[in-house]
């Protein structure tokens, strides 16, 4: 029942599409109480008798399929639901009519649980289905890590404003009072006489602070860029960096992510790499003081209204091309730290284009182990914060109980009984030196256990545990927050509208918003356009810079249709309009009114030449050759990603 309700919770967050992608990992997880075992036995009858008369002279007697009928083998991964839908339409081939509702429900169980998902592929291809235990996938271990880690922090809530928010100080040292604080959308600034605080401005220099929140779109490794002809500092995930009008306290000048405090007067560009998480905030903070070296305060101050100094901030998304970072990645209230963990992860294994985490091999299990102890020192080294006493103080080991007892809870998704902390917890503690000793040994053995990661062996019984560690998994890839867990407590997860209710508020946080991004990327197949490229002498326009307008174009089509007020699955197949900046509206012949050409805006395309998603120019490019277009690779992802058909391999040639 429960089960039930957790499916039905998840379809309010996408409609159709999401619901089928992401329940269909636990659409068939509800345990029959033992009075529904001979109900179910007469199902699989039905559904066999049934089989052996309409289906079996094609497919085989036990799925293995007919020579010259349909040679292949029965056998996937898909639902039960899936199944009935398509049996219930299509089958038999040539009088669908005959096996429907009821009876197409009770075929396509005996055909799950007897032949086709791989589990009951035995020997003989015969016995019943048997569930397969996924561990979590590489996405949700990280993300899960940074669940865990984050519930000893204190939350921000990011809000609705966007930009970050600047402290201008008259002297270069960010001494005494501001000037003036407002919220600037982009970090792309150029000082000259013109600046509006430009006389209030000490004659020897002046200096800003902008602090705040970067806000990641999708996981992957990002490149921060800077360019500054000036001093800058740049903070990035730094706990110890504070901003934002916390102006008395410390901040470490040593962590900064970017220094260009000390620099060659000829250096102005600096770069580097971070590995970021879809849907977190990270906390930023970049200081900039115009005091460059070499270029002394008498001839700058001589200058006319050209470029007095300037800071930028810009970066290259995973798989984009250089460009400033927008204002909707940019938040003025600043982030908790996240922990990401580095570690290199192996591939998952994939089932129809989306990941699983079925698996187990060597490097995974090492990745596991270098997570964890990631994970560990991170404690370790942030323990004040984290615990709330230092790790080499006399409360260190009380602090150190506390924290273990509540983060082994956190990481096994539900409460331990007194009986597992003396055994996890306290018996780690009495055996060991030291608080710091202890622990780490308690961490990495709860992050390597099967408790924390396979989350179906958290819980024995369907219990609001298991429901809530479920909804989180489904719609944030990650941990339970404190409003689902006390939700459990209190057994607020036992009717479709209390499940439901939880679903709709987790849809408004960020993590939902990229994981559900995350979903339309796989099902319209954008990893295939990662390495497209075009005829030059065809089409000069296209370079790196015009597909990512593409891409961005794209992706807020998609926002648009399903995270705005008016949100509807059918917008996706039918939408007739198009973002565009004014590049993209040169190329296309489309006529738009806002004259700055960077911004994107949302423009109606009355030509009945657009239809929604699948004639979006991005796509429309990434399925075609390189000089010219490709109905066949148009047609194949139409009829197996929109229409949900498979194609069978062509006929192979015959040498004459």
């Amino acid at each position: 029942m429960k089960t039930a309700l957790v499916q039905s919770a998840v379809c309010v967050l996408a409609g159709v599409l999401l619901g089928l992608a992401v329940l269909s990992s636990f659409a068939d997880e509800a345990v029959p109480a033992a009075n529904e075992n001979s109900a179910e036995t007469a199902i699989l009858q039905r559904g066999q008798a049934i089989y052996n008369q309409m289906c079996a002279q094609c497919h085989g007697d036990k799925g293995q399929g007919v020579a010259g009928e349909y040679d292949k083998a029965f056998a996937g991964d898909r639902s039960v639901q899936w199944l009935t839908r398509r049996i219930d339409k299509t089958m038999p081939e040539d009088k669908p009519e005959l096996c429907v509702g009821e009876d197409a429900a009770a075929v396509a169980r005996y055909i799950h649980d007897s032949f086709y998902v791989p589990a009951s592929h035995g020997p003989d291809k015969t016995g019943s289905a048997k569930p397969t235990l996924q561990h979590l996938t590489v996405e949700q271990h990280r993300q899960t890590l940074a669940d865990l880690l984050a519930s000893f922090r204190k939350a921000q809530p990011m809000g609705e404003e966007r930009g970050l928010r600047a402290e201008f100080y008259s002297g270069r040292d960010m001494k005494d009072k501001p000037l003036a604080e407002q919220v600037d959308a982009k970090l792309d600034i150029v000082f000259t006489p013109e600046h509006p605080l430009h006389d209030r401005f000490d004659k020897k220099g002046h200096s800003v602070r902008w602090s705040g929140s970067l806000l990641a779109p999708q996981t992957g490794e990002y490149e921060i860029v800077v360019r500054c002809d000036q001093a800058f500092r740049l903070w990035l995930n730094d706990g110890s960096a504070r901003g934002g009008g916390i102006r008395d306290e410390f901040h470490d000048t040593d962590s900064a992510f970017i220094d260009g405090w000390v620099k060659s007067k000829d250096k102005e560009e600096f770069r580097k790499r971070i590995f970021l998480l879809a849907g977190r905030a990270y906390p930023l903070m970049l200081e900039f003081s115009s005091h460059s070296q070499g270029v002394g305060d008498e001839k700058r101050h001589q200058q006319d209204s050209a470029q007095t100094s300037y800071v930028r901030l810009h970066w290259v998304m995973p798989g984009r091309v250089e460009q400033p970072i927008d204002t909707q990645y940019l938040a003025p209230v600043r982030a908790a730290e996240v922990f990401t963990a580095s570690a290199p992860f192996p591939p998952d294994d994939a089932s129809m284009g989306y990941e699983r985490g079925v698996g187990v091999s060597a490097d995974w299990l090492s990745a596991v182990n270098a997570a964890a102890i990631e994970a560990a020192n991170h404690v370790i080294d942030h323990f004040e914060e984290l615990a709330g006493a230092d790790i080499d103080s006399a409360e260190a080991r009380e602090a150190g109980l506390s924290f273990c007892h509540r983060f082994i809870e956190r990481a096994w998704r539900r409460p331990l009984s007194d009986a597992e902390k003396a055994q996890y917890v306290d018996q780690p503690f009495a055996q060991a030196d030291n608080a710091e000793l202890a622990v780490k040994r308690v961490i990495l053995a709860t992050l390597i256990s099967p408790r924390f990661l396979y989350p179906k062996l958290g819980s024995t019984e369907d219990d609001g545990y298991a429901v809530a560690s479920r909804l989180a998994l489904a719609v944030w890839g990650g941990l339970p927050d404190e409003l689902l867990l006390q939700a459990a407590v209190k057994g607020e997860l036992t009717t479709q509208e209390q499940v439901q209710a939880q679903a709709q508020r987790m849809s408004r946080d960020e993590r939902a918003r990229a994981k559900l991004t995350g979903f339309f990327h796989r099902w319209l197949e954008l990893e295939r356009a990662e390495h497209v490229s075009k005829d030059a002498e065809r089409f000069p326009e296209f370079d790196p810079l015009m597909f990512d307008n593409l891409r961005t174009s794209l992706d807020l089509f998609i926002h648009e249709a399903v995270f705005s007020e008016r949100s509807d699955y059918r917008e996706l197949l039918s939408a007739d309009y198009l973002y565009l900046n004014d590049r993209l509206a040169r190329v296309y012949g489309i006529a738009r009114q806002d004259a700055n050409d960077t911004n994107f805006v949302k423009v109606q395309v009355t030509d009945q030449q657009r239809s929604g998603v699948i004639t979006h120019p991005f796509l429309l490019t990434a399925f075609a050759y390189h000089d010219s277009t490709s109905p066949i690779h148009r047609g194949v992802f139409l009829t197996r990603n929109i229409v949900g058909r498979a194609l069978n391999p062509p006929a192979q040639g015959h040498r004459i």
